[in-house]
């Protein structure tokens, strides 16, 4: 069982000559399998500690670890490797192209992660009707719903088959309908695939479909 270690993370923005802390020494860990939120003010720094975390962002201080291997931000190539292999990152903004398809945009983060989009086929068909999808996968991306540019982000992350899924923010651009259905979704299918989830949200319902819940004012 793989689990994320994070130590001593801080992290400071500096712009015009002035620093600004965000991250000053926060540690956790992060089990395997769990689907796991973090929450805290506007401000605190969650979704910092997210890119961090997903290997976007590189920390003013201190080590993430996916299990042995110790994201390496110094080297850009081994970061890129190791997001490829362990993780799939949700962003806030969904990350994808609007002028392209749902599918267009799932079977380009196939082909740029050298998985065999063949051979997902009946993977991605299987996805299709328990995400909903149908009459969606082919649509255009702009002329799309929030939900549905959420679950193709869904579909997209559990196609790459990592075993960490990190998102921002899911739900931020849905109504309470629309975050439950995802969040029953998310729940449902991590568990069924056994990796691990973690979420940066605001809202506590959100949070309620979680295993465990860390408030990032309390642990720096």
């Amino acid at each position: 069982m793989i689990n994320i270690q994070v130590e001593h993370i801080g992290m400071i923005y500096e712009q015009f000559g002035v620093q600004n802390q965000v991250l000053s020494d926060v540690n956790l860990t992060i089990e395997a399998k769990d689907i796991v939120a973090i929450m805290g003010a506007s401000g605190a720094g969650k979704s910092t500690l997210l890119k961090i975390m997903g290997g976007y962002l590189e920390p003013s201080r201190g080590e993430v670890r996916y299990g042995d291997i110790l994201l390496d931000y110094s080297q850009k190539k081994t970061l890129k490797w190791q997001r490829k292999e362990l993780i799939s990152f949700i962003h806030q903004d969904l990350n994808l192209i609007d002028f392209m398809t749902g599918r267009d945009n799932i079977e380009l983060a196939l082909a740029n992660s050298k998985i065999d989009a063949r051979k997902v086929t009946e993977e991605l068909q299987q996805l299709i009707s328990r995400l909903k999808l149908e009459g969606v996968i082919d649509k255009k991306v702009e002329l799309m719903s929030g939900g549905e540019r959420q679950r193709i982000a869904l579909a997209r992350a559990l196609l790459l088959a990592t075993p960490f899924i990190l998102a921002d923010e899911p739900t931020g651009s849905l109504d309470r309908k629309n975050s439950n259905e995802f969040m029953n979704i998310l729940q449902e299918m991590v568990k069924e695939r056994g990796v691990t989830a973690v979420i940066v949200t605001h809202d506590e319902k959100v949070a309620n479909y979680c295993d465990r819940v860390i408030d990032l004012e309390e642990i720096e």
